[in-house]
């Protein structure tokens, strides 16, 4: 149905049709419900304020002809500017009770209510009332009113007609009965008959008690009983049966016995007098008082009675407090004996006004309560008519409405502000640099700001009336059609939500395009229904030009970085494997200049002590030679001492002699004379091949980190553990408890002087590994070193001796012993000793003559052969098959721990004793495992090898 069609029909029904906006109530409502309020109807009961705030939020919107007809007036509006004379105090308590329907949820509120017409007339009139589901609004809510004052005067008269019924009926109440002298009915009791309705047969005897109320039977019987017994006077109040009411009615019963002129008891004379009318007059006087105490006790506001003389008779508790006097000082007293002199001349002529009046009068009066502040309050003083019509009482009643009045204040304050405010953005709208125009809700324009009007060249007169998008929306740039319903702008008429920031394009009154981004809020009226929308646009032309600039600077920003980040990228991996580089090719120098040392100097200082010894042992020098022989002797030995040091330095020969495990065994005896102990744990690590190259990266890194640690940690002690439990990778963690690394430690790594750990991380990500630190202040500092077993191709695959896996040459022979030695071993009972049949194997062959010379000294010694490296002496042994051969251990093509294990293994006959220049532990251990059955240093003495190999083969006693 059309909102037309439905006003129609208002305004042609006869009934009475209001239009009120009980949103506000409403809100009330859920507020109240939100802070926990369940029994609405006991909180409304205990919160009158809360009722009558309600009250004043109802706005009553449209009332229909209908309406103006029935209450008196003459038009809408004087009817709307008179509501405050229709409503009577009963009027309230139906608001309250339509209250307590919106707030239980009710849909349907019916009830009967009294108002006044503008004549001031009553009128009685049945409110009715269709609350919409709580989830609805309450803004437009029909009430219907219709006029049943004529059903009410003939109800009324219905009613006075049966109270004549019942006065008359109420005239035979009082009866009269006689019993014998035991109190029964003997003879027929007429008027007890025609009351309770009881026949003869009924009531003869004792039957006239089951007339009584049953709760009264008992007693009565025995009351009675005992006045025939002692034949005194019969007094009893009860309820008896009245047949013409249908119900039990309450009689003062009174009997007296009639005697003879014996003095005995010949009957009984009695009379009932009904009594229900005082009964229930006095139930209801009672009731009537408590219900005036309780409304007087809730009411939200001040209510008193005074006598015509201006004497207080009554206040209620509200009353008492404002007027700060206690009721028992106040009762008796006039308005002059309690307020000033100006508020008490202000109360005096209202009560005159209200005593002139019949229908009493309604002012506002203000006094200061005891807050201390000046309070207005809505004065509804009114006569009170005695039993002839004449005012006996005046009656007051007062509603605080200062917080109404501060209400009013704010409204028109706000009003004024409001207006200041439309001003303000008038003057904003005019001047804004944006363009702004409103539609209403069928698109069309209803106001347009100069900058819109310049923008869309335009003017105000030439859009005004006129839709928008026909104007300056109608076609993509495309030329193709612009839809009205696929507008953006258009879409929030329909859906209510705000559009922010949205880019399109306008068509100017030229026909030019031009990009936009804009926003379109929808327009509310004061029943939140859209009645148009506000579209606010810039022109984003320039915006649109700098962002396609700046696009294309960064397309071309990007390609130049991607062509410098490829070149950083390859100058990053060509340094990375120029670090690497000369990493190796550093270490194969210092492995050159140690070999170099090794192989001339040291031989030489080997030999000359040789020489010098045996000069001492064939010659006999005078005793300033001999002094002077010791001190050379002395200086050779410190040279020796001092060039292996040296060596070791250059070049550790356990980490080419026994692999990266026990290296780091050396490491750690290294580290020690340098005050560092370091603990090594290698028991989850399995030897596997690595180049020679990843061997010197992490023997390098091993060693730059433990003296970080002894420089920097603050501790004595570290521990390292290296484990090979990652598929295909080697780890090595070094652990500290000292200082642990600072924030920023790895940015101060990369700046000069402090590059130890940065070139540490660099070589080892150029080789596929990684460093993982984890450390705090005061906690310590754990470093992991993990790095892939294989390189990348291209690298040099060249692996340590100790971790080459030894293979046996096709083709080799296993003679185990010489056919001459086995010769020799059978003629073992003759007398003669066979010599000592030995093997020497060195690459150098100076120190090899001069040892062959010294041990051929020795008649139980033959030098049987010599070998330049391991690969030879593995070819020649099975060929001499020597009983003992002395290998040296630093050799190249196969170093002596490999030769000899693979000589102790083929032929476990032979005796190998190693030599080395060093006297580093790991590798006497690895000699020894190898197979080997003693180890000497080079720069002892001959005789000490020689007793080594005569040790071998003890002479029979």
């Amino acid at each position: 149905m059309s909102e037309e069609h439905f006003r129609k029909i208002i305004e042609g029904v006869g009934i009475s049709i209001w239009e009120e906006d009980f949103s506000h109530v409403k809100m009330l409502v859920d507020a109240l419900a939100a802070e926990g309020v369940r029994d609405f109807r006991r909180y409304f009961v205990e919160h009158p304020d809360v009722v009558e705030r309600a009250i004043g939020l109802v706005r009553i919107l449209d009332v229909n002809p209908a309406s103006v007809r029935m209450f008196g007036a003459t038009s809408r509006g004087e009817l709307l500017q008179s509501l405050h004379q229709i409503f009577l105090p009963e009027t309230r308590q139906v608001f309250f009770e339509e209250l307590v329907s919106i707030a239980e949820h009710q849909q349907f509120f019916e009830s009967e209510t009294v108002l006044k017409t503008l004549r001031g007339d009553r009128l009685h009139a049945l409110l009715t009332i269709t609350f919409p589901p709580p989830d609805q609004s309450f803004d437009r809510i029909v009430v219907t009113l219709t006029d049943i004052t004529k059903r009410k005067r003939a109800e009324e008269a219905l009613r006075e007609s049966e109270e004549r019924y019942r006065s008359l009926t109420a005239a035979i109440t009082s009866l009269v009965w006689t019993t014998d002298a035991k109190g029964r009915f003997v003879t027929p009791q007429p008027g007890w008959t025609a009351y309770t309705g009881q026949a003869w047969e009924q009531l003869r005897e004792y039957g006239w008690n089951e007339a009584t109320h049953p709760d009264d039977r008992e007693t009565i019987q025995r009351v009675w009983n005992a006045a025939c017994i002692s034949e005194t006077s019969f007094e009893f109040s009860g309820r008896l049966w009245h047949a013409s009411s249908h119900a039990y009615r309450h009689v003062e019963t009174r009997g007296v016995p009639i005697r003879n002129a014996d003095g005995t008891v010949r009957e009984w004379i009695g009379k009932c007098l009904d009594v229900e009318d005082r009964t229930q007059a006095e139930k209801a006087l009672q009731e009537s008082e408590h219900r005036f105490s309780k409304f007087m006790r809730h009411l939200p506001g001040l209510a008193w009675i005074k006598d015509l003389q201006g004497h207080y008779v009554y206040a209620n508790e509200t009353a008492e407090l404002v007027f700060q006097t206690p009721r028992e000082r106040l009762y008796g007293r006039t308005d002059k004996e309690i307020f000033p002199q100006d508020v008490a001349d202000q109360f005096k002529e209202n009560d005159r006004q209200a005593l002139i009046s019949e229908t009493g009068v309604q002012v506002v009066e203000t006094l200061k309560h005891q807050d201390g502040v000046l309070h207005h309050a809505i004065v509804s003083k009114f006569p009170i008519l005695g039993a002839d019509g004449r005012p006996v009482l005046i009656g007051g009643m007062a509603i605080d409405i200062t917080a109404r009045k501060q209400a009013e204040q704010l409204l028109l304050e706000s009003e004024s502000e409001a207006r200041r405010l439309l001003a303000l953005n008038q003057t904003i709208m005019m001047n804004m640099g944006e363009g702004l125009y409103t539609l209403d809700s069928q698109g069309l324009v209803t106001y347009v700001n100069p900058e819109a009007e310049r923008l869309l060249g335009w003017t105000s007169g030439e859009l005004l009336g006129r839709s928008m998008h026909q104007m300056a929306h109608y076609q993509y740039p495309d030329g193709s059609p612009f839809p009205i319903e696929e507008c953006a702008g258009f879409q929030v008429l329909r859906n209510g939500k705000v559009l922010r920031d949205f880019e399109d394009t306008f068509i100017r009154k030229d026909g030019s395009y031009f990009p936009v981004s804009y926003s379109s809020s929808p327009l509310r009226d004061q029943n939140g229904k859209i009645a148009g929308i506000v579209i606010v646009f810039q022109d984003i032309s320039e915006r649109k030009q700098a962002e396609e600039n700046l696009r294309r600077w960064k397309d071309e920003l990007e390609v130049r970085v991607q062509t410098r980040t490829g070149e950083l990228l390859s100058s990053k991996n060509r340094l990375r494997s120029l670090a690497a580089q000369l990493s190796l090719t550093e270490e194969h120098q210092r492995r050159k200049l140690a070999r170099d040392l090794h192989d001339y100097l040291v031989q030489l200082l080997v030999v000359g002590r040789m020489k010098l010894h045996e000069l001492k042992e064939n010659v006999s020098l005078p005793p300033e030679a001999e002094v002077l022989t010791g001190e050379v002797e002395d200086v050779l030995q410190q040279a020796l001492t001092y060039s292996r040091t040296t060596i070791a330095e250059l070049s550790p020969p356990a980490l080419h002699e026994t692999g990266l495990a026990e290296s780091l065994k050396w490491l750690a005896e290294i580290m020690e004379k340098h005050g560092l102990r370091v603990k090594v744990h290698t028991s989850d690590y399995e030897a596997i091949p690595l180049s020679e190259d990843r061997v010197i990266l992490l023997f390098q890194s091993l060693r730059e980190l433990l003296f970080n640690v002894l420089k920097h940690a603050g501790v004595d002690e570290a521990t390292v553990r290296m484990s090979s439990g990652q598929v295909g990778k080697v780890c090595i963690a070094v652990e500290d408890h000292g200082k642990g690394l600072q924030v920023g430690a790895m940015q101060q790594a990369m700046e000069p002087g402090h590059l130890g750990l940065f070139a540490v991380q660099e070589r080892m990500e150029a080789m596929g590994g990684r460093v993982e630190f984890t450390s705090a202040p005061g906690k310590g500092t754990s470093v992991r070193l993990v790095l892939p077993i294989h390189g990348s191709p291209g690298e040099i695959d060249t692996e340590s001796p100790r971790e080459r896996k030894i293979t046996q040459s096709p083709g080799s022979e296993h003679t185990a012993v010489n056919p001459q030695c086995e010769e020799v071993a059978s003629i073992g009972q003759t007398t003669v000793q066979p010599r000592i049949r030995v093997m020497l194997v060195d690459d150098h062959v100076m120190f090899r003559k001069g040892m062959q010379k010294l041990l051929e000294r020795y008649p139980d010694v033959e030098i049987v052969g010599e070998a330049n490296d391991g690969e030879e002496a593995v070819r020649v042994v099975p060929q001499l098959m020597p009983d003992v051969v002395v290998m040296d251990n630093n050799m190249p093509k196969l170093n002596g721990i490999d030769a000899t294990r693979r000589i102790c293994r083929e032929w476990p006959a032979i005796k190998v004793i190693g030599l080395s220049m060093y006297d580093e532990k790991e590798i006497r251990a690895a000699m020894l495992d190898a197979g080997a059955v003693d180890y000497l240093q080079k720069n002892g003495t001959v005789t000490e090898l020689y007793q080594a190999i005569c040790a071998l083969f003890p002479q029979p006693t």
